[in-house]
């Protein structure tokens, strides 16, 4: 049920717009049927309104409000068409890989010998497509990694080791932006059962991404803390806001408003994050862009199987 103060906030004065509507007969449909998100307390929630009026002859004398919460509803509708959205992406990546993974292993080959065998610019140009080629595998493997049943082999990690090795990882990158990396970690070791190598992965997405939404002479600040039996990841960066329309799109796969992205990198940073009974959450405003990744401790004994 949706407490009376979410509705005084939130509906009373989209209900009293139509109820006033209804009863000047502004409006050619008297029954009116609108979806609402709303917020209770931390949580998001769809809320369907009808509004029928009550006659008297012809003269219109009251009407009825059924609010109805909906988003389980919304739910599973959402998952549906996600469901159905892999079930897409898995066939194409089956297609994707042998036909184009077997040629570019031939391509390979060939102009690495080439590479081996020329000088000057010709040995340049070798380079330049190996590099091609490179990229082209990388795609085709995280393409890959998005549609296969994937399972979590959990141990004890410690989390600061984790996300410090993945530093080190893009410090020569962010170096090169002239984007500062600052970190705000507590004092005491936290430790959780996670698989190390993918979380790595997540983390270092997310971290990639930001550098290359941050202009010249940015900052990334990563931050670790505990909230609920949780731990929380912050990878936040002082680029441009991520407007509203886009911010549930930046976790579907191939969605990249980059030239040169190929949209995968959020994706598998969320369905890593899933697998592990956690969340992703995105907050931006002007000046301030901040993924949160939320983990549960999880079950050492155990493995994630989703």
């Amino acid at each position: 049920q949706i407490p009376d103060q979410c509705f005084a906030a939130e509906l009373s004065a989209t209900v009293e717009n139509y109820l006033g509507r209804i009863f000047v007969k502004e409006s050619e449909e008297l029954r009116v049927c609108k979806e609402f998100e709303i917020s209770v307390g931390s949580e998001k929630r769809v809320v369907e309104i009808l509004l029928t009026p009550l006659y008297s002859d012809s003269d219109v004398r009251g009407a009825v409000t059924v609010i109805n919460d909906i988003s389980e509803q919304k739910n599973r509708e959402q998952q549906m068409v996600e469901t159905e959205k892999w079930a897409v992406l898995g066939r194409l990546a089956a297609s994707v890989a042998h036909e184009i993974r077997n040629p570019l292993v031939a391509i390979q080959s060939l102009v690495e010998i080439i590479g081996d065998e020329v000088q000057g610019d010709l040995k340049e140009h070798a380079r330049v497509v190996l590099g091609e080629v490179y990229r082209l595998n990388r795609v085709v493997a995280e393409l890959l990694s998005m549609v296969r049943p994937e399972r979590a082999n959990l141990r004890l990690c410690n989390l600061k080791d984790i996300i410090n090795e993945m530093l080190l990882l893009v410090r020569h990158e962010a170096a090169r932006s002239n984007v500062r990396l600052v970190i705000n970690f507590p004092e005491n070791i936290l430790q959780i059962n996670v698989d190390a190598e993918k979380i790595k992965q997540a983390i270092l997405n997310v971290l990639l991404n930001g550098i290359q939404a941050i202009k010249d002479g940015g900052q990334i600040e990563i931050g670790l803390s505990e909230s609920e039996g949780k731990l929380h990841i912050s990878i936040a960066n002082n680029g441009p806001e991520i407007p509203s329309g886009l911010r549930e799109r930046v976790f579907e796969p191939f969605f990249t408003t980059k030239p040169s992205g190929t949209g995968l990198g959020l994706a598998i940073t969320r369905k890593i994050v899933e697998l592990h009974g956690g969340r992703v959450e995105l907050d931006s405003a002007a000046g301030r862009t901040e993924f949160r990744i939320i983990l549960p401790y999880g079950d050492i004994n155990g493995q994630a199987d989703r």
